[in-house]
């Protein structure tokens, strides 16, 4: 596999739910790590750096993601 050259799930009625732009690309960053059992432990400096926003906007947008039902946080 060449780089960019991947693919991953989102799902289909992503732009649906009234996401702010930030919570949408972190939930996009976030579909692009999971592993076989849908996890994944991006930290947030990694997730910030990926997405180009700060690590308060990160944690600003999985808060919103985690209320929303749409990503289960583990401690």
């Amino acid at each position: 596999m060449t780089s960019g050259d991947y693919y991953f799930k989102v799902r289909s009625d992503i732009f649906d739910l009234q996401l702010s732009e930030k919570e949408i690309i972190v939930y996009m960053y976030l579909c692009s790590c999971v592993n076989k059992e849908n996890e994944c432990y991006p930290s947030l400096k990694k997730i910030a750096a990926a997405c180009s926003i700060s690590q308060t906007s990160v944690k600003i947008a999985m808060k919103e993601l985690v209320e929303r039902k749409l990503i289960i946080k583990d401690i």
